[in-house]
């Protein structure tokens, strides 16, 4: 007897959260449709959503509670491979974040706390091959980067300061690896050539 009322209450809790539960659809000029999502009471995306291509792909899908964003978004290319992943809590990037290329490769490995960038940040070429590493505090790029070139030979290698601003010592290499530049940069950003490969000096 009591098994068949946790059964039947839990049926009454099912009716009653579908009874809240409502569907919103838009649609393109077309008539095929764009985006199908659930609501609340108020009228709130709660839910699923999903948008759609006109081709009838899905384009995105995530998951709002009371109309933020929470858990997993993705977004999809035409032909509906992956083109990118994040997590959302509370309406704010929050977790990790992955971009891809058409051909399904990875283009960009990142994480976010309350919608800022922060540690380690990875940049791929398309052949899987690194080209760009740096960390990221509170945002702003902060401390070493190196960026690669497709055959995975050192670009360039530097540091940061609060943001896109190079400083200090910053090395550039040729597609073989061989240094052919340093400079050194101040505290704006602002660098100046201390060396070249061509000249063989060294300016003081």
């Amino acid at each position: 007897m009591m098994n068949a009322l946790i059964r039947m209450g839990s049926f009454l809790i099912v009716i009653s959260i579908m009874s809240c539960t409502k569907y919103e659809k838009t649609f393109y000029d077309s008539g095929k449709l764009k985006e199908k999502y659930e609501v609340n009471e108020g009228g709130k995306k709660n839910g699923k959503y999903y948008r759609y291509f006109e081709n009838g792909v899905v384009a995105e899908e995530t998951i709002y509670i009371d109309n933020e964003q929470n858990g997993i978004r993705k977004i999809f290319f035409e032909d509906g491979n992956l083109e990118y992943t994040a997590t959302y809590v509370n309406g704010l990037l929050h977790g990790p974040r992955k971009v891809y290329y058409p051909s399904g490769k990875l283009r960009v490995d990142s994480n976010y706390k309350d919608n800022k960038l922060i540690g380690p940040f990875y940049k791929y070429h398309e052949n899987g091959k690194l080209a760009e590493e740096v960390t990221f505090v509170d945002g702003n790029e902060n401390g070493p980067f190196i960026e690669y070139y497709d055959n995975g030979v050192v670009k360039w290698k530097g540091q940061y300061l609060n943001g896109d601003h190079e400083f200090g010592l910053l090395e550039h290499f040729d597609v073989n690896g061989k240094l052919i530049k340093k400079m050194q940069c101040d505290s704006l950003g602002v660098c100046t050539t201390i060396w070249k490969e061509e000249e063989n000096i060294t300016k003081g």
